[in-house]
């Protein structure tokens, strides 16, 4: 597994030109949606990218598993 997010643009194409990956860099924070059916939600720093691209995703957008263990076991440490 890698520290990817992948968006799928909806566009039809034969090619992967409309799927966009963007590497995860780093967590820098986590939030607990108050909405029904929450998911707890990331602020995720992306690789090659400065900080006014950070952004609040939900985990289930995420494909950093072993990323998101090493924040929640240095969140517990801290």
């Amino acid at each position: 597994m890698s520290d990817i997010f992948h968006i799928n643009s909806g566009a039809e194409s034969s090619t992967d030109d409309a799927d966009i990956e963007y590497e995860v860099e780093t967590i820098l924070g986590h939030r607990k949606k108050h909405t029904k059916g929450a998911t707890m939600e990331y602020k995720i720093r992306w690789k090659g990218y400065d900080t006014s691209y950070d952004t609040w995703e939900p985990e289930d957008n995420l494909d950093c598993k072993a990323m998101l263990v090493d924040y929640h076991k240095n969140v517990v440490n801290n």
